[in-house]
């Protein structure tokens, strides 16, 4: 068993890596945001009306592919 501070270690190191890995994903999808219309970038920020949940994932998929290598390999797509 792990003691406490070799757990709080291995904790604070996954944070980091994570936040390293999230932050840049999260810079690339708000520079992707910032290309759309202001009509479209609206649309996004609420909640889709009934039945427009597909639409907004497709636009969301749509605007990842060109910045994410390998996007449409991914189990979700």
């Amino acid at each position: 068993m792990m003691n406490t501070d070799t757990m709080n270690a291995k904790v604070q190191k996954l944070r980091r890596m994570a936040a390293e890995v999230f932050g840049s994903v999260f810079k690339t999808v708000c520079t992707a945001f910032k290309t759309l219309p202001e009509e479209a970038q609206h649309d996004l920020t609420f909640d889709a009306k009934p039945g427009g949940w597909v639409p907004r994932a497709r636009l969301w998929g749509s605007l990842m592919r060109p910045v994410f290598p390998g996007f449409d390999q991914h189990p979700c797509n």
